[in-house]
């Protein structure tokens, strides 16, 4: 009940706390601005922004390998996807097909496509 308000002020103030110490020409020019950020606040910890961003988007990269199992299990269950992904584990009920055929799928994009092209989809999808 509180999660979601709590974590929209702190993205508020993340954002404001951006524009505080820098001009939109800065923020647009950056390639990372939350690391441009923490080099002119934090001085010389400012590779702890870029360390923070990875472990940020490591957690994101998780969650969605997890939900994207789920997805590919309800939509076999329903009829969707090959019944073969419905499929799931007798003791931890891991939807362990569907999670392998995600694994598949996503090593086949990252072999066959441009790295920064997967990173821009997943930028923009997740």
């Amino acid at each position: 009940m509180i999660a979601i308000p709590m974590v929209t002020i702190l993205y508020l103030l993340v954002n404001v706390s951006y524009l505080a110490v820098m001009t939109p020409t800065e923020m647009i020019s950056s390639s990372a601005v939350a690391v441009t950020w923490g080099n002119k606040v934090l001085g010389g910890w400012g590779w702890v922004m870029s360390v923070a961003a990875a472990l940020s988007a490591f957690g994101s990269l998780n969650g969605s390998f997890f939900s994207g199992g789920r997805m590919c299990y309800v939509a076999a269950r329903e009829g969707h996807m090959p019944d073969i992904l419905a499929m799931a584990h007798m003791r931890r009920l891991t939807p362990s097909p569907a999670l392998i055929f995600n694994t598949i799928i996503a090593l086949i994009v990252l072999i066959l496509g441009e790295f920064q092209a997967i990173v821009n989809y997943f930028r923009y999808s997740a």
